[in-house]
């Protein structure tokens, strides 16, 4: 089995308590349960955090490019978005640059959605 380590972030310890519990018997490795938002945000050294999105986005990669791909890819960068404007606003960045490293589709809406300072597309 393919093991994956999940951060659960949940205000309600019960609720959070019962998801890691599940998640462990799927075979999840919980590394830890966060009952704030801002618990989300991990600082591993002077300048570099890991955030852990409190929400996720709905995988649309089947679905054919047309009028509901756009429509879903939309809602999952506005989403997605919102995740970035918690980080950064609970961190105090003022200045943004969004580094595009090829997540062509996951961030088609992205340069719109939070206009940036600087937004580098990245293809490898």
């Amino acid at each position: 089995m393919n093991y994956t380590e999940i951060l659960v972030v949940e205000d309600d310890m019960i609720i959070a308590s019962d998801i890691s519990v599940h998640l462990s018997r799927l075979g999840y490795e919980i590394i830890g349960i966060a009952t704030r938002g801002e618990d989300a945000i991990e600082q591993i050294n002077d300048n570099m955090w890991v955030f852990y999105p409190r929400k996720m986005i709905e995988s649309i990669n089947k679905l054919p490019v047309n009028s509901l791909f756009d429509l879903l890819n939309k809602r999952n960068n506005s989403i997605f978005a919102k995740e970035i404007q918690f980080a950064t606003s609970s961190l105090g960045f003022s200045f943004d640059i969004i580094f595009n490293d090829s997540d062509m589709f996951r961030s088609y809406y992205l340069k719109e959605l939070l206009d940036p300072s600087v937004y580098i597309y990245y293809t490898r």
